[in-house]
């Protein structure tokens, strides 16, 4: 699905601001990752008032000029912002997933992850380590059990130093 002018679209879920070690290195992170992708793109992500990802791609985007549709929720309770992050995968063509210092499955970035496997869109999974300095792109290792996705283990695909 490509907008009219025929941009890339990618919505990127990420971790609150809380769950980074060292915030300025999970800013540091976002932003280095962000500019991985260059062209006729545009990004789309949540637009959650705890800060995190959600926040720094918010900026890079204004900063930078590069065009940005927001996905609030439509009220702080559960199911809005599970509802907030499936419209955002229905919406992008590729989802990239920022997670603070460890992937967590309870999370809503994590649920975002798994909706965009089960409707086969390109993902990117990215570890930013704040005590190391280091992001840590990784890929999960699947597996279906009783006609359900699992991931089963991650491979990590590189670590880069912030």
């Amino acid at each position: 699905m490509r907008t009219s002018n025929n941009k890339t679209k990618i919505a990127v879920s990420g971790s609150r601001e809380k769950y980074f070690i060292d915030s300025t290195i999970g800013y540091k992170g976002t932003v280095k990752i962000l500019q991985r992708y260059r062209g006729n793109i545009m990004y789309g992500c949540g637009d959650s008032p705890l800060g995190g990802v959600d926040t720094w791609v918010k900026n890079y985007c204004y900063t930078k000029g590069i065009p940005l549709t927001l996905f609030p929720p439509k009220s702080f309770t559960r199911e809005a912002f599970i509802r907030r992050n499936r419209d955002m995968v229905l919406w992008c063509d590729k989802l990239i997933c920022i997670f603070a210092e460890g992937i967590r499955v309870k999370s809503g970035t994590f649920s975002t992850l798994m909706f965009a496997l089960k409707m086969n869109k390109p993902i990117e999974v990215y570890i930013i380590n704040s005590r190391e300095s280091k992001i840590i792109q990784v890929i999960p290792k699947l597996m279906l059990r009783k006609g359900r996705l699992w991931i089963k283990g991650w491979s990590i695909v590189e670590e880069v130093e912030i």
